[in-house]
């Protein structure tokens, strides 16, 4: 909230026009103190949950080694990388990025809409996008995501039991939830991962939401892993969506975390996406029908 909203919000629109649970008058260095306090209590939301999706084992690794994925199917350059302390992960530099992949996202942005989407998956408690932080290896900034070890692809498991168990049955829609919100342009088979599969069993079954890049801008929702609208949602799924809806704070924190990734039109436009789904997720249970009707742009 700026000082002019704050001060608005206390005083009323009239000068001198106080809002009856205003028993005093508060002098300018009181409201002053109370705008500076608010504030403050504002950031250190956002500190604290800048902390909680920035793991540290990802952070803070110092590169062992790296490769470059030439048989991956990504128009983006993309790296294998190894660091010191065991971990791997998937980096994409912003300068390896491709031009013109989408009509409205410009060059050098897609690795900050890699981490945009996971800090959305944070805050809404999905739990479906691997761990990403911005990170600078060598002489290049990009995304780095934890790599998932064993996994198997959408094409692997298509058309096999899996499917339809009500567990992952509960992940896909809550991945379409997901994609909704942050409007992707770019879901299709090839981005989505399962992992904890056994050959001719499939138990732990978990779903991963890779390549998120191409998101939260104004092109056109994309989705090719079955048909959402309309389809019933896990009370679970609903409940996390009504908790974000409800908490002011998290939503300011989560709004100034993008604000670092993303235009503030996008933000914004991600914010309306937040109240026009949710309010239907919240009152209906289901994912609505038209998503080119909940843009918010």
């Amino acid at each position: 909230m700026s000082l002019e909203g704050f001060f608005e919000a206390v005083v009323g629109s009239k000068e001198g026009e106080f809002k009856p649970s205003s028993k005093e008058v508060m002098t300018e260095e009181e409201l002053l103190k109370a705008f500076d306090k608010e504030e403050e209590e504002k950031q250190k939301e956002i500190e604290s949950w800048r902390d909680k999706t920035s793991p540290k084992n990802l952070e803070e690794a110092e590169e062992k080694s790296s490769k470059t994925l030439d048989g991956s199917p990504s128009a983006n350059k993309t790296l294998f990388v190894e660091f010191t302390n065991g971990e791997i992960g998937i980096f994409k530099p912003a300068s390896g990025e491709a031009e013109g992949l989408r009509r409205y996202i410009d060059k050098g942005t897609l690795c900050k809409r890699e981490r945009a989407a996971y800090l959305v998956d944070q805050f809404f408690d999905f739990g479906i996008v691997p761990p990403t932080v911005i990170k600078k290896i060598g002489n290049e900034v990009g995304s780095v995501q934890k790599f998932i070890n064993d996994t198997a692809s959408y094409w692997d498991v298509f058309n096999t039991t899996v499917i339809k168990e009500k567990e992952v049955e509960d992940q896909i829609k809550t991945l379409w939830v997901f994609d909704f919100l942050i409007h992707n342009s770019d879901r299709h088979m090839g981005n989505l991962l399962f992992s904890e599969l056994h050959t001719g069993y499939y138990s732990d079954i978990k779903v991963h939401a890779i390549d998120n890049g191409c998101s939260f801008s104004r092109d056109s929702y994309q989705n090719s892993i079955g048909y959402p609208f309309g389809k019933e949602l896990p009370d679970e799924l609903a409940e996390k969506v009504k908790k974000f809806s409800g908490d002011e704070k998290s939503q300011q924190a989560l709004r100034g975390l993008l604000l670092e990734l993303l235009s503030e039109e996008e933000v914004d436009a991600f914010f309306g996406r937040v109240n026009k789904i949710g309010s239907i997720i919240i009152k209906d249970k289901k994912i609505p029908e038209e998503p080119k009707n909940f843009t918010s742009f």
